[in-house]
């Protein structure tokens, strides 16, 4: 009897550990022990500094989690993406047009800075595996900005309709063969023309003014047709 007793007080002391150690397990798969990956294009910017914006500032300056985007654009963060990311392309970055080639300095005299709301992220991870992170996800944020108490799903929506592309490709790869052609070149295209409006704006309060800029003018008279006909 006092061996029965003592294997069932040994069994269930294996059964506590096993849950302690699952709960722990748990516990740890959560929170800033996670990663976002994904890419700063516009085709591909080499030397970005990438970073989650946790003190809201808009800039990379004193954040613990931070990176610098390879040859290839890509990027890997340490953290569970509950914050926007903010992309530094600073002077003396380099901008490559395809994979392996050697690429171009940034023909910029301040750094430009790209951005992608907290509440996007989950949103282009279903959609694409990889946040991207270009001039179209800045747009996204400064709209966000505005519009705090909208859901992402319309937030998205509205500035799908603003630059007249589909939704469901607002966030896609536009460097990625596996999205269509056709849906490259107008994302692309779209995106170098917000890169216009942004580019060498040093601080993301200059990115925004100039991004709102950038949707008054499609709203000039002659282009209000274009802009119904996104809706």
């Amino acid at each position: 009897m006092k061996r029965i007793i003592l294997s069932s007080v040994a069994f269930s002391a294996l059964l506590l550990m096993g849950c302690g150690g699952s709960s722990s397990s748990g516990g740890s798969t959560g929170g800033s022990s996670g990663s976002v990956s994904g890419t700063v294009s516009g085709s591909y910017y080499e030397g970005a500094i990438v970073c989650f914006d946790t003190d809201g500032d808009g800039s990379c300056t004193g954040e613990a989690s931070s990176t610098t985007s390879d040859v290839n654009g890509d990027y890997t963060l340490s953290g569970d993406g509950s914050y926007p990311i903010i992309a530094e392309i600073p002077v003396g970055a380099k901008k490559h047009t395809v994979l392996g080639d050697t690429g171009v300095d940034i023909n910029a005299s301040t750094k430009t800075v790209f951005a992608i709301p907290a509440n996007a992220i989950a949103q282009a991870q279903v959609d694409g595996g990889k946040v991207v992170i270009s001039a179209i996800s800045t747009k996204l944020y400064t709209y966000v900005k505005d519009h705090s108490s909208d859901s992402i799903e319309t937030a998205m929506q509205a500035v799908a309709n603003i630059l007249g592309v589909d939704k469901a490709n607002l966030l896609k790869d536009f460097n990625n063969a596996a999205v269509s052609a056709a849906t490259r070149a107008t994302l692309k295209t779209k995106a170098d023309t917000l890169l216009e409006a942004i580019k060498g704006k040093a601080t993301i309060a200059e990115v925004k003014t100039a991004a709102d800029s950038f949707v008054s003018t499609l709203t000039l008279p002659e282009n209000i047709d274009v802009v119904r006909a996104s809706n």
